[in-house]
């Protein structure tokens, strides 16, 4: 897959997502990120880092149950624009058991949840391509699961997403941008526990923030995780490992056929 067409496909199947908390008391979008729709048995899971989705406090979950997640579309009206409310996330904490207690909470940055069938309709009906630069107004694509891969230090790595961006005049008033960012040539160093350490030449906050959730795919266009943080340190990415959050997909798969067996 040349260049240009990686561009696109990461178009395509990358998501725009806003973070409403205490909704519908306060409407403006306190959070945002990338995400993606992954196709796996077939069902369809909306995947996402899980703190683009959740508040955390040093290291603890905090769950907002006034929270609401939402996909921004390309429905323009006005000067607002449609979004698709989401819900039934999934979110993973791992614990050590020490005498009966558990202790030193370790949050799993993967969050998801399974799409209704309004959900992929909304998505198919009003969720376009809207890259100037790339494509406009086709359709976006679900990500399918034998289109995933790991990770090797042969091939190169591209991701994509919006930045949060700056103020710019808007008719005699003030307009929020994001800016639209492809970064490529990331190159795989390691994997530890279930991240996998991604170089880059630079990693700063103003190239990388708000792309959190998004694919990662490599240059024949094949997932192999979530972006989750960058160390502007070391110029490291950390990426969560697709295989990992398949896994915890069927975690929860097995657990809902257990309460429908275990239902009268």
């Amino acid at each position: 897959m040349d260049y240009k067409d990686l561009q696109k496909y990461l178009e395509q199947v990358r998501f725009q997502l806003n973070v409403f908390d205490n909704f519908p008391t306060i409407r403006v979008p306190n959070g945002m990120g990338s995400g993606f729709i992954l196709d796996y048995k077939g069902r369809s899971f909306f995947v996402t880092a899980d703190h683009v989705v959740n508040t955390h406090d040093n290291g603890r979950r905090l769950i907002n149950r006034a929270r609401m997640i939402a996909i921004q579309t390309n429905v323009i009206s006005g000067n607002s624009s449609a979004i698709i409310p989401l819900g039934g996330f999934n979110y993973f904490s791992k614990f050590i058991l020490e005498e009966g207690t558990l202790t030193d909470e370790t949050l799993i940055d993967a969050a998801y949840c399974e799409l209704t069938t309004k959900n992929i309709n909304d998505i198919n009906t009003y969720c376009k391509t809207a890259n100037p630069d790339i494509s406009v107004h086709e359709e976006k694509l679900h990500i399918p699961s034998d289109s995933i891969t790991s990770a090797n230090l042969e091939d190169t790595y591209t991701t994509y997403g919006d930045v949060k961006g700056d103020l710019v005049p808007f008719h005699g008033t003030m307009q929020l941008r994001s800016i639209p960012k492809f970064h490529t040539g990331l190159k795989f160093v390691c994997e530890k526990n279930q991240y996998y350490e991604l170089k880059y030449p630079k990693v700063n906050n103003e190239e990388w923030h708000g792309i959190s959730g998004a694919p990662v795919l490599n240059q024949d266009g094949k997932l192999i995780g979530i972006l989750c943080a960058g160390n502007s340190v070391n110029d490291i990415l950390y990426v969560k490992t697709i295989q990992s959050v398949i896994n915890l997909i069927d975690v929860t798969l097995c657990a809902d056929e257990y309460a429908k067996a275990k239902a009268p």
